[in-house]
């Protein structure tokens, strides 16, 4: 072939619009939208969790993160936090981020207690962080 043929064929290509693929990638969850992540690092971004329910979360090193608890209001709840390893910083929230009369705990691997706390007005908030010597550790919770 010769220079004139090949330029003639990559023009032709090119101007030939690419073969549309039909099939998607998986994006998790068995192909699937992504799932959510369970907690945000701003209240104004805290996703809702239902409940009852139970959910693996990876809380941030000295750093809050959070949920909003779809609780009604006045209703009695337990959070059961486990943390693979170390400690987990967990406190429940009102509306307006206050923690003032509201239970707030660590809870470690070695040590775990039951929060007892009751539905606010507005939204329930929960906050999380890993504490202590920070290793990325995995907290299993459930809302009951």
């Amino acid at each position: 072939m010769n220079k004139l043929t090949l330029i003639v064929i990559g023009l032709a290509l090119a101007g030939c619009p690419k073969k549309s693929s039909t099939s998607s990638m998986p994006t998790g969850g068995g192909g699937a939208a992504a799932a959510a992540k369970p907690m945000a690092g701003t209240m104004a971004e805290a996703p809702k969790q239902a409940f009852p329910s139970t959910l693996e979360v990876k809380p941030e090193c000295h750093q809050d993160n959070y949920l909003i608890l779809d609780v009604p209001e006045g209703k009695d709840f337990t959070i059961e936090a486990k943390p693979s390893e170390g400690c987990v910083h967990v406190s429940v929230m009102k509306e307006n981020g206050s923690t003032n009369d509201m239970p707030m705990m660590e809870i470690c691997a070695d040590a775990l207690k039951p929060i007892a706390a009751k539905g606010q007005a507005g939204k329930t908030f929960i906050a999380m962080n890993e504490g202590g010597a920070c290793k990325g550790i995995t907290v299993n919770v459930e809302f009951k």
